[in-house]
């Protein structure tokens, strides 16, 4: 996490929950999220002051925003920041409606001179920022998943600029008005640069066919001896559909071990594209899962557990998540269709598609 790069003891949630309040205190023309925030905040933590706007001494390692008009070059500038200051970065996604933090990388080369080099993974620490319209099972519990994603993965399904003023705005995207072409936003070390050549990602799709899931999952877990899954229980997978891209459908599949659950992440044709970490155990992957128990007692509806296998989860970046393993479930109701998170909070949320799982009314 950031603050850990500073020196800051980060391990309670409420230093987390200060840090993101203190980010919203320091405005700016955006609509969600606030990278000049967020550098701000930095810079106030790094001379041993919360963000109060009193602290005026410069601080010992300064954070900035840098825009950059390819995500290439924006991933280049964060990997010369973990490799020549070790200093983690925040980069904002889903058209700049959300922000993570990248502190971790792996690749093939070096980030130097002119040489090459490629990413192959990014260690993220993704917070959870779900907002409710009924928040009491989730009020005091602030979390920030800690997530591994594909190269490929992170440029396709997270870091899809925003828009610099010229360009189309994409769903959910804002219009930062600099009209320079820069819609792709890094807040970082401040003497961070691009270096060496970032090699493009191969699409690894292209060198095998599609392979079912369940043979995917389990070619991967033998050939990736990930110390969190040995032992654990696998879950039953999930197939969760991508409802701002069409069809578009994505596979989560969860291990419980030690009251932590670590999902993996597959997209349609059974190519690794993630994993989320340490999630706390709270029966959302369940027989009977705890999302659609807590829901289906607030919506009035009647689910054997015949019908839960069959409810349908779906994902979109939104407010209220802004991690692709926090789906929701979409049940039909007498109102209409309403959208239950893993845990069973009721989420505003908009689904072009009106699909969703007919279940019957108490």
């Amino acid at each position: 996490m950031i603050l850990s790069t500073l020196g800051v003891d980060n391990t309670a949630a409420g230093v987390q929950h200060v840090f993101q309040e203190s980010i919203e205190n320091w405005n700016g023309p955006w609509e969600h999220g606030n990278p000049v925030g967020v550098a701000v905040t930095i810079n106030r933590y790094n001379v041993g002051r919360s963000a109060d706007g009193k602290q005026s001494l410069r601080p010992g390692v300064e954070y900035m925003m840098k825009r950059a008009a390819t995500p290439y070059a924006a991933c280049a500038t964060l990997v010369n920041a973990l490799h020549d200051y070790a200093a983690a970065s925040i980069v904002m996604v889903f058209g700049s409606m959300h922000w993570m933090v990248i502190f971790g990388g792996s690749g093939d080369g070096e980030p130097v001179g002119e040489s090459s080099y490629t990413i192959d993974g990014l260690w993220v620490v993704n917070p959870d920022n779900g907002l409710f319209r009924d928040d009491k099972l989730n009020a005091g519990k602030p979390g920030f998943a800690r997530e591994h994603v594909t190269y490929e993965s992170f440029l396709y399904d997270y870091f899809d600029g925003g828009n610099d003023g010229k360009t189309t705005s994409k769903p959910g995207g804002q219009r930062w008005g600099y009209g320079d072409g820069g819609e792709f936003i890094v807040v970082t070390h401040a003497d961070a640069e691009p270096r060496g050549r970032l090699a493009l990602p191969i699409a690894e799709d292209a060198l095998r066919p599609p392979m079912p899931i369940d043979a995917a999952v389990v070619q991967w877990v033998l050939a990736n001896p990930v110390p969190q899954l040995l032992g654990a229980q696998q879950r039953k997978t999930r197939k969760v559909r991508r409802i701002d891209r069409g069809d578009e459908s994505f596979f989560i599949v969860p291990f419980v071990k030690d009251n932590k659950v670590h999902v993996l992440r597959f997209d349609e044709n059974g190519i690794y594209r993630g994993t989320a970490f340490d999630m706390p155990d709270e029966g959302q992957f369940d027989d009977r899962p705890t999302g659609l128990v807590v829901a289906s007692e607030k919506l009035d509806l009647k689910l054997s557990d015949a019908d839960m296998v069959n409810v349908p989860l779906v994902w979109a970046p939104t407010e209220e998540s802004g991690s692709p393993y926090k789906p929701f479930y979409a049940l039909k109701t007498k109102e209409g269709n309403e959208y239950a998170s893993l845990s069973g909070g009721i989420a505003e949320f908009d689904d072009p598609t009106k699909q969703a799982f007919d279940a019957q009314v108490v």
